[in-house]
């Protein structure tokens, strides 16, 4: 649901639809979209933000028209969480790497981009007013991505985020 109280639908056909909270009617769709996962799409109070496997684009919520675009991984299952003006693109690099981007919503621009070390499996996130929370294990300066703190917890430990529930690893490694 976006900030308007309309309902954001990401459709099998590549479509992206935006339904009146009330009634139910089309308001408009964004077409021509690769394969959506369910956390690859964000609502602003100006924008609906879409990850794709190509680019990440964000269009006016209220006119349907391009505001920006930026390439995106090709690799699968992105993830978009936004907090205040900032917006998290979580993504697999590779087999063992994930990274983290800290993009300004408004203006498309890139804030900061960091690598670390996730399975696909574990790869989870969350932003608020201050901070980068990955795996429920680490998190970063949301201003300079500078290193807070890390947890070490149990095997399979149940972690919170705001967006899911999700089962992270202890690694006792250097992330970055």
């Amino acid at each position: 649901i976006d900030p308007h109280g309309n309902l954001v639908v990401a459709s099998s056909t590549q479509t992206i639809s935006i339904l009146d909270g009330n009634t139910g009617a089309l308001l408009r769709q964004f077409t021509g979209f690769s394969t959506l996962p369910p956390d690859a799409i964000v609502a602003t109070e100006q924008a609906i933000i879409v990850a794709d496997r190509i680019h990440i684009t964000a269009y006016d919520s209220a006119t349907g028209k391009d505001l920006w675009m930026l390439p995106a991984t090709a690799l699968p299952s992105p993830q978009l969480t936004v907090s205040g003006k900032y917006l998290m693109h979580l993504y697999q690099s590779n087999a063992l790497q994930a990274t983290v981007s800290i993009i300004d919503h408004t203006t498309g621009k890139s804030v900061w981009s960091q690598p670390y070390l996730s399975s696909t499996a574990q790869r989870t996130g969350d932003v608020d007013a201050d901070a980068v929370y990955i795996n429920g294990i680490f998190s970063l300066s949301l201003q300079d991505a500078s290193f807070r703190w890390f947890s070490e917890l149990p095997l399979m430990q149940q972690v919170r985020t705001s967006n899911a529930w999700c089962g992270v690893i202890s690694i006792h490694t250097n992330f970055f």
